[in-house]
């Protein structure tokens, strides 16, 4: 079972806090949750103004934010720029533009 957070114990059922969650590990390399562990993010997910900010690399795969603080808290604490991560976001990109080609 996984540690609980002890700094925030009254957000551990928030679907805020909860909605990054996920099984965060690739070859031994952590993201996600399991990169943050109990290291604290300071950006909203539901916030308009950050989704605003955030922009995706579609040759890269790279996801990317204009206010430099997210753009750290993205790559050094969720890691969610990870090689593989990145590679998958490639491929679903280009399963998805495929199938919008079938429709045409």
């Amino acid at each position: 079972m996984r540690k609980i957070n002890k700094k925030h114990p009254e957000s551990k059922f928030s679907y805020q806090n909860l909605v990054i969650c996920c099984p965060g590990a690739i070859d031994n390399c952590f993201h996600c949750d399991k990169s943050k562990g109990e290291r604290d993010i300071t950006f909203n997910l539901f916030d308009d103004a950050f989704i605003a900010s955030l922009s995706y690399g579609t040759k890269d795969g790279d996801i990317r934010c204009s206010v430099p603080k997210y753009e750290s808290e993205i790559n050094d604490i969720l890691n969610l720029n990870h090689p593989l991560l990145k590679k998958n976001r490639q491929k679903t990109l280009a399963a998805v533009i495929a199938e919008l080609g079938k429709k045409k």
